[in-house]
């Protein structure tokens, strides 16, 4: 069991717009710039807030190799800066923060079983987040100039399984195999300020995520993987309008194959070279996944 304190205050919080006509008054300044336009400072009262972040695990041992487990946990993450204040106007951009965000609250729950063999160990989780108070970053780019609003967004759920299989000496001495699976969904349930967001897919959370690394060492020098990187497709907008993901911009569903070969001449000396994303496959996280990349690498320990 653990227990988190933390404590969040402002001071001196200002934002200043430019504007063409400004009238003086409480909490409020205006500078003339002298072409016939003001800079207007808006003054925020300073804010104190608390939070309170709790966590337990219990776990049962039902057997020699079974091990049963449920664990919660809360975290909280409080606003930054520019969440708060960054207010700005030029001729292609609008932002539009605000000093009165909350806090998100994540109460997140995992049920796990997990099974031991000799060289096989298999773990299936189901896992349930709730997340309150969302801190929502969005740009409109349908409009000229384009509107970046940042807001709280009431209730996101996510939840689903995770699969986790781990092999030693699979098949033939030597090859070991790690793969992992996760299958979520995730949606807007609660958006008072916006309810046309209710009912949505969350963004940039893929329905499917998996990896497989399979790794062979034939002697104590010599080590070769594959691994293959799998992400399904993910939305980037609020309203999931990006129906188009391979763009730039867009959240992809992509599958890379890296490959990587070492050599260790003494046992504190070791050479690798690999290549990521073999098959220069094109993938897109709001900006472009690398491509083919060919590396080397050089270690040397002491």
């Amino acid at each position: 069991m653990g227990l988190r304190q933390e404590h969040f205050r402002t001071d001196d919080g200002e934002q200043l717009l430019r504007v063409t006509a400004c009238k003086p008054s409480q909490g409020l300044i205006c500078e003339p710039t002298g072409d016939g336009s003001f800079n207007k400072v808006l003054s925020y009262d300073k804010r104190s807030l608390s939070g309170t972040s709790p966590k337990a695990s219990l776990a049962w041992q039902a057997g020699p190799d079974t091990l049963l487990k449920a664990s919660y946990g809360r975290g909280i993450r409080f606003p930054n800066v520019e969440e708060l204040y960054n207010g700005t106007l030029t001729s292609t951009a609008v932002t539009q923060s605000d000093p009165n965000l909350k806090p998100e609250r994540s109460d997140a729950l995992e049920l796990s079983a997990e099974q031991d063999w000799d060289l096989q160990r298999l773990r299936v989780s189901l896992f349930h987040d709730d997340v309150q108070g969302s801190i929502l970053r969005q740009t409109d780019i349908s409009v000229v100039p384009n509107v970046t609003r940042v807001s709280n967004v009431d209730r996101v759920r996510t939840y689903g399984v995770e699969i986790v299989w781990q092999a030693q000496d699979w098949l033939l001495k030597g090859l070991s195999l790690d793969a992992n699976a996760a299958f979520a969904h995730s949606e807007v349930t609660a958006n008072a300020r916006d309810p046309q967001s209710v009912g949505k897919k969350w963004l940039r959370i893929p329905k499917v995520r998996a990896n497989v690394l399979a790794a062979y060492r034939p002697t104590a020098q010599w080590l070769a993987s594959v691994g293959v990187r799998h992400s399904g497709r993910a939305f980037n907008d609020v309203y999931n309008l990006d129906i188009n993901p391979n763009v730039y911009g867009g959240v992809s569903s992509f599958t890379f194959v890296d490959l990587r070969g070492s050599y260790k001449f003494t046992p504190k000396l070791e050479l690798a070279l690999g290549l990521d994303n073999a098959l220069d496959k094109r993938g897109f996280q709001a900006h472009p996944y690398p491509g083919r990349t060919l590396f080397t690498e050089l270690r040397a320990s002491y």
